[in-house]
C-alpha cells in the first residue's frame, strides 16, 4: 500500500480541438511515448489501477534522488543530535516508487505512488511541489515539443499541432486521517466527507474526507480506494475543471488564434480559478454522496445495521443456549 498516489490529469489545447487522429497518426505518437517512456512487460488490463508505460530506470532514479535531496536539506534546517545517523539512512526514504503515463487523443495523465520507508517521509506540500516539477518539465520541455515536430514534419495533420495545456493534480494520501476536530481544520478550504461501501462482511463503510484547494484536490483515505471512485475523480476534475477552463480560455483569451506552443501562455492560462473550484465542490458533492443530508442518512443507516448485527449476535447466543 503506497502513502501517497499522485494522478495528473493533463487536457491537450490543439490548434483545432476537434481533431480525430488517424492510426497512423496514433502510432506516430506512439514513437514519442516510447522515447520518454518504457512499456509494461504486462498487459494493461492486467493492471487494475496502472497504464501500459511507466518511467524508465534512470528517469525513475532522478526523481527519486531529488526526493531523497530534498529530505536531507530538511534535516540540515532541523539539526538536533541525531541529524547525521538520520543523514546516512536518507538514502533509504523511498521504500517503492513508481511512475506510470498515459496518453491518448486530448489526454495525458501521470500517476506518482510513494512509498516512505518507516519513520521517515516527506510532507504531502513537499512531494506535491516535487511531483509538480518534474511532470512540468516532462511535458514542456519534452513530450509536447516532440509531438509538434511530427506536425511540422507532416506526420500529423497541422489541426493537432499543440498549443497549450491544462492540468491539475488529484492526491491520495492513504493511512493518514486529517484534522477533523477543530472547526478551522474544516473550512481552511473547500471540503466534505464522502462515503464509500465495505467489502467487509461485517463494516458499514468507510468515510474518506476532501479537500479541494488551488493547487490539488486530497482525498484523505481511511481505506483502500475502489478503482471506480478513483476514476469518477479523475473524469470530474477533466470535465468541471480542464474543459472548464479551456472553454473560457477560448472566449477570453482568444486562444484559437495562437499559433505555436509557449510556456509563457501555459503559465497565464493554466490556472484554476476559485470560481472552478466551486463548481467542482458542488458536483463532487453531489455525485459522490457528500453533501450533509446524504451524510446524515449514512449515519441512520449505519446505525440500523450495527442493530442488525446486536440482534443477529444475540439471536446466535439465544439458539445455542437453547440447545445446550
Amino acid at each position: 500500500m503506497y502513502d501517497i498516489e499522485i494522478f495528473v490529469p493533463i487536457l491537450l489545447k490543439f490548434q483545432n480541438d476537434g481533431i480525430v487522429f488517424t492510426e497512423n497518426e496514433l502510432e506516430d505518437q506512439k514513437g514519442v511515448k516510447e522515447k520518454y517512456f518504457k512499456k509494461k512487460e504486462m498487459p494493461s488490463h492486467k493492471f487494475e489501477n496502472g497504464f501500459d508505460y511507466e518511467f524508465k530506470d534512470e528517469d525513475l532514479k532522478k526523481i527519486k534522488g531529488k526526493f531523497i535531496a530534498l529530505y536531507q536539506d530538511k534535516l540540515k534546517e532541523k539539526h538536533d543530535e541525531n541529524t547525521e545517523e538520520k543523514q546516512k539512512n536518507a538514502e533509504n526514504l523511498i521504500q517503492a516508487l513508481e511512475v506510470e503515463f498515459y496518453y491518448y487523443h486530448h489526454r495525458i495523465i501521470f500517476i506518482y505512488r510513494i512509498k516512505f520507508s518507516k519513520g521517515m517521509k516527506l510532507s504531502v506540500r513537499e512531494v506535491r511541489s516535487l511531483v509538480n516539477e518534474n511532470y512540468k518539465d516532462l511535458v514542456e520541455k519534452h513530450l509536447i515539443p516532440d509531438i509538434n515536430t511530427l506536425v511540422y514534419n507532416k506526420k500529423i495533420n497541422a489541426d493537432g499541432l499543440i498549443l497549450s495545456y491544462y492540468s491539475y493534480m488529484f492526491l491520495i494520501v492513504k493511512g493518514e486521517k486529517y484534522p477533523l476536530k477543530a472547526l478551522s481544520d474544516k473550512l481552511g478550504s473547500l471540503t466534505f466527507r464522502i462515503i464509500q461501501s465495505s467489502k467487509r462482511l461485517f463494516k458499514y463503510a468507510d468515510q474518506h474526507f476532501v479537500r479541494i484547494s488551488i493547487p490539488s484536490t486530497i482525498l484523505y483515505a481511511s481505506s483502500k480506494i475502489d478503482i471506480h471512485l478513483k476514476v469518477d475523480m479523475i473524469n470530474s476534475i477533466y470535465q468541471h475543471c480542464l474543459y472548464t477552463k479551456k472553454d473560457e480560455d477560448i472566449i477570453k483569451f482568444n486562444t484559437n488564434e495562437i499559433s505555436e506552443f509557449d510556456v509563457k501562455n501555459v503559465r497565464e492560462f493554466n490556472i484554476i480559478n476559485e470560481g472552478i473550484l466551486i463548481h467542482l465542490w458542488e458536483y463532487l458533492m453531489d455525485s459522490l454522496g457528500g453533501n450533509a443530508s446524504i451524510n446524515q442518512a449514512h449515519k441512520i443507516s449505519r446505525r440500523d445495521f450495527q442493530f442488525s448485527i446486536f440482534v443477529i449476535l444475540l439471536t446466535l447466543i439465544s439458539l445455542i443456549a437453547a440447545f445446550k
